[in-house]
């Protein structure tokens, strides 16, 4: 039997090679579509992007005109009137899609009126939270929390309609479960914790320079957390919650997958994600071309290893950290530095017992493959 074969030493390099799972990009690529189907996923890949983007793409973009020195109140005016529209073709292409998919079942009626009537309301708070009247008026952090349940939904059932299931998208592929799917989840976290220092640390770079150079080039004069306007500490989760639905399901997974059952190549892939990232951080002024070596990377990660959680969840960690550390005296940054660490090498001896039945599981694999 497969499990009395001789096993080799549990000791075992921590760089140990991994078995990567299902890339969704392969997937996707084997898939047959017709033409139209090909021109309509196309489509959808930029609606999508408008309609969960548009608040963040079109904000950024007038904070940086008026970096640059292009004031004008018409152009906030243009941002929220987009943005209801935004919501309400949302509310409209989320419900279409749900009923679609929920046909008429007599043995769980209860089931597919929970989910239909899910969607309405879902894309309904979506609306009603971006109306102007509705602006102040509820706290932010339920705003942002309406609107990223909406957009996740949303980008979900899109790439869903084309065969794009969550598990092709990235959540939880076969084999995420298994002891190498773990390490594997582990080193991408790593990578892509180390892809947000790079860029993060970029912009912090220009930033500082361009501010003390006399150059009078357009750069923010603010924190970052006043610039993307959180002032309460109950904000925060949700603000992260809504940075990686947009950055991370949308920007990266969604448009990758859609590009790729679409027949895009790989370069516009990348060109399309590395511009969106840098329009989404224009508020920080020309520091946002920082944020191009972390798009490209993350992309590279994804479309390489197909896996989106790991991604979600490292970008998720390091915006905490570091957005809840602004304004902080540098004795408590060294703290929560040094905690990090100690908490880093915790879960590094956890994954190390994955590792070591990942190269135990290996010959078993192998042997049954046979």
């Amino acid at each position: 039997m497969a499990r009395n074969t001789v096993r080799p030493s549990p000791q075992v390099p921590t760089d140990a090679p991994t078995t990567s799972s299902t890339l969704p990009a392969v997937a996707i690529s084997r898939l047959d579509a017709s033409p139209k189907v090909v021109r309509h996923a196309y489509a959808d890949l930029w609606i999508l992007l408008l309609i969960a983007c548009w608040s963040t793409l079109s904000g950024s973009l007038v904070q940086f005109a008026a970096l640059c020195g292009f004031q004008d109140p018409r152009l906030w005016q243009i941002v929220i009137h987009g943005q209801v529209i935004a919501a309400a073709a949302a509310f409209v292409w989320l419900c279409y899609l749900v009923i679609g998919r929920t046909p008429w079942n007599r043995r769980r009626p209860i089931r597919r009126l929970a989910i239909r009537s899910a969607a309405v309301i879902t894309g309904a708070a979506f609306l009603y939270t971006s109306l102007p009247a509705a602006i102040g008026a509820y706290p932010l952090w339920l705003t942002l929390f309406v609107q990223s349940a909406a957009v996740a939904w949303l980008a979900l059932e899109v790439c869903r309609s084309r065969g794009i299931t969550p598990a092709r998208l990235g959540i939880c592929p076969p084999g995420a479960r298994t002891p190498a799917g773990r390490v594997e989840a582990w080193e991408i976290g790593n990578r892509v914790v180390a892809a947000c220092i790079m860029g993060g640390g970029a912009a912090m770079v220009l930033l500082v320079v361009l501010r003390w150079a006399p150059l009078g080039l357009p750069v923010m004069r603010t924190t970052q957390t006043e610039a993307i306007g959180l002032t309460s500490t109950w904000d925060l989760l949700p603000a992260v919650l809504w940075t990686v639905v947009s950055e991370d399901l949308v920007i990266v997974a969604a448009i990758a997958a859609l590009a790729t059952a679409a027949r895009r190549s790989t370069w516009e892939i990348y060109a399309i994600v590395c511009c969106v990232e840098i329009a989404v951080h224009l508020y920080m002024g020309l520091p946002a071309l920082g944020y191009l070596p972390y798009a490209w990377y993350r992309v590279r990660l994804y479309l390489r290893y197909g896996r989106l959680t790991p991604l979600v969840v490292g970008h998720a960690l390091f915006d905490v950290a570091g957005l809840s550390t602004q304004g902080f005296p540098l004795a408590s940054k060294l703290l929560l530095g040094l905690a990090v660490v100690v908490i880093h090498e915790l879960c590094e001896r956890l994954v190390n017992r994955y590792r070591i039945r990942a190269v135990q599981d290996q010959p078993a694999e192998t042997i049954g493959a046979r």
